[in-house]
């Protein structure tokens, strides 16, 4: 067998066993696996605290996650209620955004009217015609299917819960046995080569993830903030969706802020219009500022393999693609870097 031939082989076996792992065993393997890291990271720490403290380090490991879940838990329940009040406060007042709407959309069948000639009371029945059909297939399929997949939504909220409680538990286990256990893997050979891949995708995986928190968070900081200054009531839920949208690829913070100021242009109110868009330049550029100092550096990967692998993993994981996509990338290349295969510089 030629060694071109091989090459092909070992990509193309490589490139499938880590699609199917990513596909169907990850999310089988992830609590154990993250209550691994945990461990990794908060061991020696622990042991740091031994010191001072009289407990054993394996205690004091436990101790630290309960501490880390706890406030991690305080966290996540004062932002869920902040945005489930929002939302709820969305709903109550349907009827207020409705009326503004029907004005945003006088402004705007105005503006056609001077504009091309046609009449405004022809344009606006022709839109309230298409708005009262989408209104119709709202409530016809979206209404009853949210009711019936409340069920649904409650089960999952409990496996993620019931996720959690195996982590927790995995980390107890493995603290018990921790040093024995490293001694016994590290005399296999397809252990070590696996730390070694772990470890650089660690550096790698890890930077990228942490610039991509940092550069959401920043960007989510601002609108929030840009928001609240404006007296937006919405603030922390229009921000946190503004966020998440510009993390995505091909979409960005221009998604919901354009077309705001747009409208507010055409309503005439020029301040809210001018703010919007400023709010846009600053959240655009500090992410154009930040992107290729914190991703495309550390990594050694141009951002348009990037934007294709997040593409790609959407295409193949669905959300999760996000970040399925460039990990499965990364853990190919590694792969291939320690089986001699590729010698990787950056792409």
């Amino acid at each position: 067998m030629s060694e071109t031939v091989r090459k092909i082989l070992s990509v193309t076996g490589i490139v499938l066993a880590v699609y199917l792992g990513m596909k169907y065993l990850l999310a089988l393997a992830a609590p154990f696996f993250v209550a691994w890291i945990l461990v990794r990271l908060l061991y020696p720490l622990a042991g740091r605290l031994k010191k001072y403290l009289p407990f054993k380090q394996g205690t004091l490991t436990v101790i630290l996650l309960g501490v880390f879940l706890v406030l991690a838990g305080v966290g996540v329940w004062y932002l869920a209620s902040s945005l489930f009040s929002q939302i709820r406060s969305v709903l109550a007042n349907l009827d207020v955004y409705e009326a503004k709407l029907q004005e945003v959309l006088g402004g705007c069948c105005r503006l056609v009217e001077d504009t091309f000639g046609i009449q405004k009371e022809d344009t606006m029945r022709f839109v309230n015609q298409n708005l009262n059909y989408l209104e119709a297939r709202v409530e016809e399929h979206v209404v009853p299917n949210l009711f019936q997949n409340s069920i649904r939504y409650l089960s999952t909220a409990m496996e993620w819960a019931g996720v959690l409680f195996v982590i927790f538990v995995a980390v107890t286990l493995i603290v018990k046995d921790y040093e024995e256990i490293r001694g016994k893997l590290k005399q296999y050979p397809l252990y070590r080569h696996g730390m070694r891949v772990v470890g650089r995708l660690w550096t790698l995986g890890g930077a990228w993830l942490k610039a991509q928190a940092l550069i959401m968070l920043v960007v989510i900081v601002i609108c929030v903030a840009g928001l609240m200054l404006l007296g937006n009531p919405y603030a922390l839920l229009v921000g946190i969706l503004i966020g998440l949208l510009d993390a995505l690829p091909f979409l960005g913070t221009g998604t919901v802020l354009l077309p705001w100021a747009v409208i507010c242009m055409i309503q005439r109110d020029f301040y809210h219009g001018i703010a919007y868009l400023v709010l846009f330049l600053v959240a655009n550029t500090v992410r154009e500022y930040l992107e290729p100092r914190l991703i495309g550096e550390k990594m050694g990967v141009y951002p348009i393999v990037i934007a294709v692998v997040v593409y790609l993993g959407i295409c193949i994981y669905g959300p999760t693609g996000v970040v399925l996509g460039p990990l499965s990338l990364l853990v190919i290349l590694e792969i291939l870097r320690e089986m001699g295969v590729s010698k990787r510089e950056g792409l």
